[in-house]
């Protein structure tokens, strides 16, 4: 696998939050990671590969951070491929 052709996704589970100073931080949970092909970034996809970690129940949201943003405001709902693309294409310039 090229890494160069991948997008890497670290996925968080059962996680919670705790203000730490002016910072959020995440407490517990578990950590993954995937790495996705980069033509072929899509909602699917990226729940397709949290799948292979952990069961994901019906009705969760996924997030993702913004890049160069913090937790307390940066988490934004992964809603579709729109999004994905979205993803994509602030992290391939």
């Amino acid at each position: 696998m090229n890494v160069l052709h991948t997008l890497p996704m670290r996925y968080h589970s059962r996680v919670g939050f705790v203000n730490v100073g002016k910072k959020i931080q995440y407490l517990g949970g578990r950590e993954a990671m995937a790495y996705i092909d980069r033509g072929k970034v899509s909602l699917p996809k990226v729940a397709g590969h949290l799948r292979y970690h952990w069961n994901m129940s019906a009705g969760g949201l996924l997030h993702w951070l913004f890049p160069g943003k913090g937790l307390d405001n940066g988490l934004r709902v992964l809603v579709d491929d729109d999004v994905c693309q979205y993803i994509y294409g602030r992290l391939h310039c």
